[in-house]
């Protein structure tokens, strides 16, 4: 079995057209096999949300439900085509160097983000500094006050 690894994620610039909650709960309602986690206060960091993801099979899955959460809840409110309004996922590496995801402004095809995101997700697991990185991160994530659990 996979190590559990854990994305993190905002909204980005959707001015008000959806919030944290709703993204959530459109995510928590499709997604088995992640927990999820809603920040209750202000980070040093803009990351509103975590998903602890416990089995390898759900990374695509993932991947390809994060997209749908944004042409579903975002891109229809979108009255620019040049807005670059969308969800920022991260994924947390070794040390402080994270790899982000931006859906909406660096990422607008869907199989090209999935595959992406997979391979880093993939390759995060497998390195040696990733499951300790991510066990930290796991740990802090369900004994913090700051962090609630979702689902």
């Amino acid at each position: 079995m996979a190590q559990p690894i854990v994305i993190s994620g905002a909204l980005a610039n959707v001015r008000g057209a959806v919030d944290t909650e709703q993204l959530l709960k459109f995510l928590a309602e499709e997604a088995p096999g992640v927990d999820f986690y809603k920040a209750t206060g202000v980070m040093g960091a803009a990351i509103d949300w975590r998903g602890i993801l416990q089995d390898a099979a759900t990374v695509a899955t993932i991947a390809g439900l994060l997209f749908t959460a944004y042409t579903t809840l975002i891109e229809p409110g979108k009255k620019d085509p040049k807005s670059d309004a969308g969800i920022v996922v991260v994924v947390q590496e070794k040390g402080d160097k994270p790899v982000q995801f931006w859906i909406g402004k660096d990422y607008k095809d869907r199989e090209i983000f999935i595959e992406e995101f997979t391979k880093e997700v993939t390759r995060i697991r497998k390195s040696e500094e990733g499951p300790s990185t991510q066990e930290q991160i796991i740990e802090e994530t369900k004994r913090s006050g700051y962090w609630i659990k979702i689902k």
